[in-house]
C-alpha cells in the first residue's frame, strides 16, 4: 500500500535523523493506528532488526525488554526535552508510548549506536526513575583562565569580549568563548626577541577556544591547559599542553608545528589532530584527522597519516592504530559524548571532568561496556536517564558524589 510505502520511507528518515518535526508528529500519528505489537509488523521488526547488531548481549536484552514494556497498555512513560527536541510539537497523551517506542530505538539503536548519526538529545525517563537525591547538576561552558607573560590572570567566560591586553608585546582579545593573540605588528618571527609565554588553563567544566598569533586554532577540553609564547620564533612553533586538546594548524613550511605533552613531542606542518592527554588514563592518545604528524618520544618517531592513533605509555609506543573513527575522537569539539563501546569507568571519568563531580561506580560495573552519543549541553541527569534506560544502571547521591550501581 502506498500508505505503507510511505510510513516505511517516512520512519527510515527518523532512524536517520533526518525527519522535520511535522515528519515526527506525521509518523507518531500513524504509528499509533497500527498494532506495532504484531512480531508481522514490518515496522516492528524494523525496530528491533537494529538490535541483532553486536552489542553487549545484557544491553541487547534490556532494549527489548523494555519495547515489550513500552508497547504494553497501561505503561506509563513520558518524553522530555533537555534539548531541541525533535517532538517538541507532540504533547497528546494517546501518542506517547508509540513515540517512546520509536525513540528507544532511535536513541539506544540508532542515534547511539550507528557510527556517524547525530544524536537526539532527547531522553526517556520512566516514572520508577528516582532522581530526586541527586541536584540538578549543569553541563560546564565556556570558561578558563589566561595567564598572561607579564604575570596578569583574568577569568573568561562566554558573555565577555573586547580586549583584555596590549603591552607591545601582543595584543589579547576575547569574544563569546574564544580568545585570540595577536602579536605586536613592530615584532616579527626574525626580530622577536626571547620568547615571553602565555598560557590558558580550562578548569573541571570548561573549554576554550584558543587562536594563535600563528593562525592555529586549539580548542582546549575540560581540565586542561596549553603554554605558548606570544610570538613563534622564526624557525619554530612549539606549544606544551596537558589534558587534552585538539588542533587545526595553519601551514608554515618554514616553521614546523610542535606540541609538547610530557616526554612526547608532535610535529606537523599543517593538519587537524587531537591529543588525549590525561594523566588519570595511564596514557597519552594522538589521533590524527587529515595530514600528516611525526610523533617522537626518547629517540622513537612514529609517522600518522590520516583516522590513524597512537598510544603511549609511559616510553612504549603501541601498534599505530589504523581506521579510526575520527568523529567519535572529536566529539568533545563538537559538543557531544561519544561512549561507543567506553567502559563505565571511563565515561565516569569524563562526567567527572566536564559536571565537576566525584563519580564512583560499583567494581562490579567498572568495566562494563557501554554505547551512547548524548550532547555535552544536557544537564547530567540526562546522562544518569540514558544509563537507566538503556542498561538499568541507577544512581544516587553519597558524600558529595554521584554513585553508580545496579541493583
Amino acid at each position: 500500500m502506498k500508505e505503507d510505502r510511505n510510513l516505511e520511507r517516512i520512519f527510515k528518515k527518523y532512524l536517520e535523523n533526518k525527519c522535520s518535526p511535522d515528519e515526527v508528529e506525521w509518523l507518531v500519528s500513524r504509528l499509533s493506528e497500527r498494532n506495532l505489537k504484531d512480531t508481522e509488523d514490518p515496522i516492528y521488526n524494523q525496530l528491533t532488526e537494529d538490535l541483532s547488531r553486536n552489542i553487549d548481549p545484557e544491553l541487547k536484552k534490556n532494549l527489548r525488554k523494555r519495547l515489550h514494556n513500552i508497547l504494553e497498555p497501561g505503561e506509563k512513560i513520558s518524553s522530555q526535552s533537555y534539548h531541541k527536541s525533535r517532538i517538541r510539537r507532540i504533547a497528546t497523551q494517546p501518542y506517547i508510548k508509540y513515540a517512546a517506542a520509536v525513540l528507544l530505538i532511535t536513541l539506544a539503536a540508532s542515534a547511539y549506536f550507528l557510527p556517524g548519526n547525530k544524536p537526539n538529545s532527547t531522553s526517556l525517563q520512566t516514572t520508577s526513575i528516582a532522581k530526586d537525591k541527586i541536584p540538578e547538576i549543569k553541563p560546564g561552558e565556556e570558561k578558563a583562565i589566561v595567564i598572561l607573560a607579564n604575570g596578569k590572570k583574568v577569568v573568561l567566560d562566554k558573555a565577555h569580549s573586547g580586549e583584555i591586553a596590549n603591552d607591545g608585546y601582543s595584543r589579547v582579545t576575547i569574544s563569546h568563548g574564544e580568545i585570540s593573540f595577536e602579536a605586536a605588528k613592530s615584532l616579527t618571527p626574525a626580530n622577536s626577541i626571547v620568547p615571553r609565554y602565555n598560557s590558558v588553563v580550562t578548569p573541571n567544566g570548561g573549554t576554550y577556544l584558543v587562536h594563535l598569533s600563528d593562525g592555529s586554532k586549539v580548542w582546549l577540553n575540560a581540565a586542561s591547559s596549553l603554554r605558548f609564547p606570544e610570538n613563534f620564533s622564526a624557525t619554530d612553533r612549539l606549544v606544551e599542553l596537558n589534558g587534552e586538546g585538539y588542533f587545526e594548524v595553519a601551514h608554515d613550511a618554514s616553521r614546523p608545528f610542535r606540541v609538547k605533552v610530557d616526554n612526547m613531542q608532535v610535529e606537523v606542518l599543517g593538519t587537524r589532530f587531537n591529543i588525549d592527554a590525561y594523566r588519570d588514563q595511564g596514557a597519552i592518545l594522538t589521533t590524527l584527522v587529515d595530514g600528516s604528524i611525526r610523533v617522537n618520544a626518547n629517540g622513537n618517531n612514529k609517522t600518522l597519516k590520516p583516522r590513524e592513533q597512537i598510544s603511549l605509555k609511559g616510553d612504549i609506543f603501541s601498534e599505530i592504530k589504523t581506521g579510526v573513527n575520527t568523529d567519535r575522537v572529536i566529539a568533545w569539539q563538537q559538543g557531544n559524548f561519544d561512549f561507543t563501546n567506553e567502559t563505565l569507568s571511563q565515561v565516569g571519568r569524563d562526567l567527572k571532568r566536564w559536571y565537576q563531580i566525584n563519580i564512583k561506580i560499583d567494581p562490579t560495573l567498572s568495566d562494563k561496556h557501554i554505547s551512547g552519543v548524548i550532547s555535552r549541553s544536557n544537564n547530567l541527569s540526562a546522562i544518569l536517564n540514558m544509563l537507566e534506560f538503556t542498561m538499568g544502571i541507577q544512581s544516587k547521591m553519597a558524600d558529595d558524589s554521584v554513585i553508580l550501581y545496579k541493583n
